[in-house]
């Protein structure tokens, strides 16, 4: 039987949900902790629990409606972690330990504030995706640690300024 994902790649990755290590099924990598099943496509997983929806994350209005979707919350809280796991690679100092106690608490003084990535869609006009979540993607890829939540919602954003025209 053909592998359908690299043993190097394996060795990379955990479960986002719970951490746990990660097999690969016929088509698809289970949790050995949870038991969460992740999709395999062309050779790399899509390490996003079922039911996400990325281009509803994309359209949500107001930061207290993001946080109020849990699946769209998920989704934030990934990108938090992964961003955490690149800077302290780095070795940069954060002035928190818990990505989402911070963003948690940082999204709760402002719930009604709208995005600029948002305000720039509202208008038509590129965002600054490439430097935010786009770079953990591409400081993710120097350093060889997995960023799927940024790296699938920057192709989301990418995919949907493209048709601005």
């Amino acid at each position: 039987m053909t592998q359908i994902i690299e043993d190097e790649l394996l060795d990379l990755i955990a479960c986002p949900r719970c951490g746990g290590e990660l097999g690969p099924g016929e088509r698809t990598l289970s949790c050995f902790s949870c038991g969460t099943q992740y999709e395999i496509r062309g050779g790399i997983p899509v390490l996003m629990p079922e039911g996400i929806d990325l281009e509803h994350l994309a359209e949500e209005e107001k930061l207290g409606e993001l946080m109020a979707d849990p699946a769209a919350w998920a989704i934030a809280q990934g990108c938090a972690r992964e961003v955490q796991a690149l800077g302290q690679e780095k070795n940069i100092e954060f002035t928190f330990d818990d990505p989402i106690e911070y963003i948690t608490a940082f999204g709760q003084k402002m719930p009604d504030a709208r995005p600029s990535m948002l305000l720039d869609h509202h208008a038509k006009r590129s965002s600054e995706i490439d430097a935010i979540n786009g770079m953990a993607v591409e400081l993710g890829k120097q350093l060889g640690i997995a960023t799927p939540y940024n790296e699938v919602l920057s192709a989301v954003i990418r995919q949907r300024e493209a048709n601005f025209g």
